[in-house]
């Protein structure tokens, strides 16, 4: 069942039957949908907000409703958006905001600030909180402007390997900002359940791997204000024994002022360069990715076994591939009666939700 709400998230109608529906939950970015109706449940469609699917904390938001008939007679209804996490991206930090401190209250702070408890009450998020935190022991030491607060928050994660949701609470209605990780799934750790890919033990199909090294970069060179010999230049290496691939960051955009227009040490701002570098060189990464289609009656049992997030190990004797890889990507597809599962592990080219289907009723 799928509920269509309101922007106060009243129910504005019900879809008990669709065509096709591809939800696309994505741990490095928002999470897209894509809903293929009959021509009945339009208006639903052009009036709602929100598509909340009944089995699921997530929360769609109805982007691009989308009517079209031809002269044949066939129609092509279909809604399609981004999950409620992209509501971040329409609050940008207008003036200088240092970072810093432990990682996960760092982002709490972000969406506070910025979303939930603004100075400018015209700001604020409805319905937007703040839920529990994961007890992250990680740092941060940076400095922002002018960024909507969705990329920032994606940034700063991707730096850590860990990302953040907004899960949709259907009896209450509120919308709970989390900061998150996957589990390890491999055999060296004992703590969870292991989740093994392989076509060795039948539990995937329609496989393609891709990898692509082009653009990867393992050394960094930040540099902060003035010019000539005179400027400040750090290092962040992360070669890490492999064949050294540079790259410059200009970080003049950095203050010498926090927010109260206290200078800043140089010791802070160097840090704060660092992470600068950390950051650029996270963006560099060389893309592995493997997606394969998972059959339902295998040996592992989606959101059980495994999920979004996790880290499996994925095996294929016959291509000689082996690699324990994050899950990043997972396309939930329900199509006449059947249900489809797509899993990507590692870090794939990223798509938007430009691309539809085509999916015509008579």
């Amino acid at each position: 069942m799928i509920y269509i709400l309101t922007k106060d998230f009243e129910i504005l109608g019900t879809i008990p039957t669709y065509q096709t529906l591809i939800w696309n939950r994505k741990y490095y970015e928002v999470g897209t949908y894509e809903l293929h109706v009959s021509p009945d449940f339009f208006p639903f469609l052009n009036q709602g907000k929100y598509l909340y699917k009944n089995d699921s904390d997530e929360l769609g938001i109805i982007n691009n409703p989308h009517y079209e008939r031809s002269d044949t007679g066939e129609y092509l209804i279909y809604a399609k958006g981004y999950f409620a996490e992209r509501l971040l991206y329409n609050r940008v930090v207008e003036k200088t905001h240092q970072i810093s401190g432990n990682i996960e209250d760092a982002m709490f702070g972000l969406v506070d600030k910025y979303c939930i408890n603004p100075a400018d009450s015209n700001r604020v998020i409805p319905h937007l909180c703040l839920g529990e935190k994961a007890g992250f022991i990680e740092t941060v030491d940076s400095q922002v402007t002018g960024e909507n607060i969705s990329d920032i928050l994606y940034s700063l994660g991707a730096a850590y390997d860990i990302t953040h949701s907004i899960r949709y609470d259907f009896l209450t209605n509120d919308l709970n900002f989390r900061v998150w990780k996957g589990k390890d799934r491999r055999e060296t750790q004992n703590e969870n359940g292991w989740a093994i890919f392989s076509d060795s033990f039948n539990n995937v199909q329609e496989e393609s791997y891709d990898r692509d090294d082009s653009e990867y970069k393992n050394f960094a060179y930040v540099a902060w204000q003035q010019e000539g010999k005179n400027r400040i230049v750090i290092e962040v290496d992360q070669t890490n024994g492999k064949e050294r691939r540079e790259v410059y960051v200009d970080a003049r955009d950095i203050s010498f002022q926090d927010d109260d227009g206290n200078e800043i040490p140089e010791s802070a701002i160097r840090e704060q360069m660092r992470q600068r570098g950390v950051e650029r060189l996270a963006e560099c990464q060389e893309l592995e990715s493997m997606t394969v289609g998972a059959f339902s009656t295998s040996n592992l049992v989606y959101k059980k076994d495994f999920d979004l997030g996790d880290i499996c190990p994925y095996l294929n004797q016959r291509l000689g591939i082996s690699m324990d890889a994050r899950i990043t990507e997972i396309v939930e597809t329900y199509e006449n009666g059947k249900n489809d599962l797509q899993i990507t592990f590692g870090n794939g080219q990223i798509e938007k939700i430009e691309k539809v289907i085509r999916r015509v009723v008579k």
